[in-house]
């Protein structure tokens, strides 16, 4: 019988056995600019295995949890960047099977050129992302607000995430 344990690698098994199955419609929250909400709750997988419905997310902050390796800041030892201007980032919210919030920060990249997702971590189920375009100033997640005048940010719904970031 196949199952994900066959599978060779852990990214392999996390494309085939971590799946949202719920287009929550990720916009920013209504009372903190600096966060994020969704209208529908979430039917996910980690590992095969189908989580507990995880509720809407209101007024969830966006303060960076990990690296766009997939690590823990703490686990790293580092911090979150401060994403500086003229800059592009890539920032996937993702869930794990206890419904636990993980905010992973991808590589700034020069705006106008290619970018790249963070790399999710495998006990992490990708729900959507937001993109970061900052014009001036800087932006710090979970402390700037989205809709700030310097910033373009895009709201995206994901089942996994695509193969190339948009």
């Amino acid at each position: 019988m196949s199952h994900i344990a066959n599978l060779t690698t852990v990214d392999l098994r996390a494309a085939v056995g971590n799946r949202n199955f719920v287009k929550g419609i990720l916009a920013r929250a209504t009372t903190a600019a600096t966060a994020v909400k969704s209208t529908s709750a979430y039917t996910y997988s980690v590992d095969g295995v189908l989580a507990p419905i995880k509720s809407a997310l209101s007024e969830q902050s966006v303060a960076v949890t990990h690296t766009s390796e997939g690590l823990t800041l703490a686990a790293a030892g580092v911090t979150a960047y401060v994403q500086a201007a003229g800059t592009s980032a890539y920032y996937v919210i993702a869930l794990d099977v206890a419904g636990t919030v993980g905010v992973f920060q991808g590589a700034a990249f020069t705006t106008g050129t290619a970018g790249a997702f963070p790399k999710v971590a495998y006990t992490y189920t990708p729900i959507g992302f937001f993109k970061v375009v900052v014009a001036s100033s800087t932006f710090t997640a979970g402390t700037t607000a989205l809709d700030a005048g310097t910033l373009t940010t895009t709201y995206v719904d994901v089942s996994s995430l695509p193969s190339v970031a948009p």
